[in-house]
């Protein structure tokens, strides 16, 4: 695990040939999303559906877990390298917690009290 202090560090960007994680603050500006794409899997653990959104439309992210799922969460219906689908279309697993976006509503409601 390696820990950075901005999203534009060059390690959050290297590929290792063993699993890894590489931990950098998310402010919501341009080059925080811009390091996450061409990811292979991004979890989101944030409840604001403009983040979520964001990411979502990122359509070079492969895999889109919201929620508390962990990255090696794997499912036979979510598409995975090599999968005949590439050869057609762009395809991407997404996967998101149930109750997790109902959650924002609940924490925007208990905010305006």
């Amino acid at each position: 695990m390696t820990v950075v202090e901005s999203a534009a560090d060059p390690n959050v960007e290297r590929e290792l040939p063993f699993p890894c994680v590489t931990i950098a603050p998310f402010n919501g500006n341009e080059p925080c999303y811009k390091a996450l794409s061409s990811s292979l899997v991004v979890t989101v653990l944030s409840h604001q559906s403009h983040i979520i959104k964001k990411i979502l439309a990122d359509t070079s992210i492969a895999n889109v877990y919201v929620g508390k799922i962990p990255t090696t969460w794997m499912d036979f219906r979510v598409p995975h390298s090599g999968y005949l689908a590439d050869f057609f279309m762009c395809n991407r697993g997404i996967r998101i917690e149930p109750n997790w976006m109902d959650e924002e509503v609940s924490l925007q409601s208990q905010a305006a009290e």
